[in-house]
C-alpha cells in the first residue's frame, strides 16, 4: 500500500509467470516491488504444485538487484494463507526479525529463532515495534 501497488489477482498468476519481469511493478521512487499474490478460499491447499519456486523468483532476484527486501507474514501464530517466512528465511542473506513490544509473548519469539536458525536463516537484527519510551508516559 505504501507504494500503491496491487497484489498480484491469484496464486497461479504468480507462481504461473515465466520470469520475474512478468511480475515486478517499477514505482516512480526507483524502488522495484514484487507484490504478493491474492490468496483467497479457493486457493487453500492448491499451492503445493508450486513448492519452492518462489525460491526460484528470489534467486533470479537476487542475480538482478543489490538488496532485496522480503515482508513476510508473522511466523507464529501458523497463517494457513501465507507462505511460511521460516521456508524464506532460509535463503536470505541475513533475517530482521521484528516484534512487538509489551504484545508478543517471549516465547514465541524465542520459538521463532529456534525455527529459524533450524533452517539455516542467518538473523542479523530485531526491532521491537511499537515501543514507548515509559518515562514520557
Amino acid at each position: 500500500k505504501a507504494f500503491n501497488v496491487d497484489l498480484i489477482e491469484s496464486p497461479a498468476g504468480f507462481y504461473g509467470a515465466s520470469s520475474i519481469d512478468n511480475l515486478i511493478v517499477p514505482t516512480p521512487t526507483g524502488v522495484d516491488i514484487l507484490p504478493a499474490a491474492r490468496i483467497i478460499d479457493e486457493s487453500k491447499g492448491a499451492l503445493a504444485p508450486f513448492e519452492g519456486y518462489d525460491h526460484r523468483l528470489i534467486q533470479e532476484a537476487k542475480r538482478r538487484y543489490d538488496t532485496i527486501i522480503v515482508d513476510t507474514s508473522a511466523t507464529f501464530p501458523e497463517n494457513q494463507n501465507m507462505r511460511d517466512p521460516v521456508l524464506l528465511s532460509s535463503i536470505a542473506d541475513g533475517v530482521v526479525l521484528v516484534f512487538m513490544t509489551n504484545r508478543t509473548p517471549r516465547s514465541t519469539l524465542k520459538r521463532t529463532t529456534t525455527a529459524m536458525l533450524t533452517n539455516g536463516a542467518k538473523i542479523i537484527g530485531v526491532v521491537a515495534n511499537q515501543w514507548k519510551n515509559p518515562i514520557l508516559y
